[in-house]
């Protein structure tokens, strides 16, 4: 096992330091206001009687969360074991 130490204090009070700190939180506050997006829409899904809405809102929190152009979601069709798509965003 190897590790590498090194001392960010000059840096983190460095102008391109605190920039960097100030886009971190900034990217940290984004990904966490898209979880709680996320959470919320699928329990929402678990008390929707409408399977393909409750999908597509969590469609749109997942592209949310990863900072996605597009996306969809795919479900297995047991009758003919095949993909399909059931929601979509941007294609």
């Amino acid at each position: 096992m190897g590790g590498t130490f090194e001392n960010l204090s000059e840096r983190k009070h460095s102008p391109e330091g605190v920039r960097s700190v100030r886009e971190s939180r900034a990217e940290l506050t984004a990904e966490v206001l898209a979880l709680e997006r996320l959470h919320e829409a699928s329990t929402r899904l678990w008390r929707s009687q409408d399977l393909h809405s409750g999908l597509a809102e969590i469609l749109d929190a997942s592209i949310l969360l990863l900072g996605a152009d597009m996306g969809n979601v795919q479900l297995l069709n047991p009758a003919t074991r095949m993909l399909e798509i059931v929601a979509q965003r941007g294609f």
